[in-house]
């Protein structure tokens, strides 16, 4: 058994043969890490997170988690990974924010009562307040960050993937996101891309940047 949490071993991307995106990527973390994924435009971040989210597959390599190997995860433990993307998708438009937490809690069945102490501590933030009592379409980019914020958390994955999480909110609501990625990265492993360099030096523990299809 490995002594890393997560592991990435020889992990290629091509879109097209001309066109390769990651390339005999290596690399192994520990756990209760915060990761900042950095590198240009196009370098690969967002691919490597739809990668490691299981939305997108590899063209070769190995990754496990928890000494699970990724494509164990994808069929068998969904429940491990928590996703938040860029771009203000992933609840349904004519559901309340409150209304879609309970609607994606039921597949992990999570227990009501932890889950709505879990939201009481969420509503001290006052942008989360607001979001859960309104339509989803009609949230502004920040209410629904933070409400994607917190489907990547509320059911205790060993990874947590955030792209670009702390791009839309206002200063109180990124210090809060940030404490609360902070305080629950208890037996989980975080990496998230950002291009603000002042959200790198709140939340990583350490940096990687992709260059040449890499991790350096």
């Amino acid at each position: 058994m490995s002594d890393f949490f997560l592991t990435i071993d020889n992990l290629n991307k091509t879109y097209s043969p001309n066109k390769l995106v990651l390339n005999n990527l290596n690399h192994s973390f520990k756990k209760e890490e915060i990761i900042s994924i950095q590198g240009d435009n196009g370098s690969g971040k967002t691919t490597l997170l739809r990668i490691l989210s299981t939305l997108s597959l590899p063209s070769s390599g190995q990754i496990t988690l928890d000494n699970v190997p990724l494509e164990v995860v994808s069929k068998k433990h969904r429940h491990f990974i928590g996703w938040m993307p860029s771009g203000s998708n992933g609840f349904y438009s004519k559901l309340t924010g409150l209304e879609n937490i309970y609607f994606f809690a039921s597949f992990y069945n999570l227990d009501t009562k932890p889950l709505n102490q879990e939201i009481e501590v969420w509503k001290n933030n006052s942008l989360f307040k607001e979001a859960i009592n309104q339509k989803f379409y009609l949230c502004s980019t920040g209410m629904k960050n933070i409400l994607l914020l917190f489907k990547a958390f509320m059911h205790k994955p060993k990874m947590i993937l955030l792209d670009e999480p702390l791009a839309s909110f206002d200063n109180e609501t990124a210090i809060f996101a940030s404490k609360m990625i902070t305080n629950n990265i208890n037996n989980k492993i975080v990496l998230f891309t950002s291009h603000q360099e002042l959200d790198v030096k709140k939340l990583a523990t350490r940096s990687l940047m992709i260059r040449g299809g890499m991790l350096v």
